[in-house]
Order: C-alpha cells, then structure tokens, then sequence
C-alpha cells in the first residue's frame, strides 16, 4: 500500500500491525435453502483494521448524537 502511494507512512504502520488480532469467521445455515450451505461471516471486532475504520467514522461525525438512525444519516 505504501509503497504503490495508496496511503502515507502513519497509516501504513498502524495496519501493518504484527501481533493484532486476527479477524474470525465462522459460517450460519442458511435453513431455508436446500443442503444448507453456509454464509460465511468475517467479525473484525478489535482487529486492526475496524480501529482505524472507527477512528475515521469518530472524527467525522458530530458527537451531539447518541446513535445513527440508518445508513443514509452515516452517509449525510
């Protein structure tokens, strides 16, 4: 990434984390659908990567509100 100029040194560093947490997946049936094949779920709770996406969305959001009602509010 930083060699391509994808992102800057900081940023760079704080990703390329060695000893973070690995992100988990696990799968869930999917009961309606015959043989049951499984949809895969990725859970990037405390990797590196959801850390520097939440940094991102705390700056640019105004702290006046509690929650986000739907994407579209996220997105204005």
């Amino acid at each position: 990434m930083e060699k391509k100029e994808y992102t800057d040194q900081y940023t760079y560093k704080k990703l390329n984390v060695l000893d973070g947490t690995v992100p988990r997946s696990y799968g869930i049936p999917k009961i309606h659908k015959e043989s049951n094949p499984l949809r895969i779920i990725v859970s990037y709770i405390n990797s590196p990567l959801a850390t520097f996406l939440k940094e991102i969305i705390d700056r640019n959001i105004k702290k006046e509100f509690d929650y986000i009602k739907n994407s579209f509010e996220l997105v204005k």
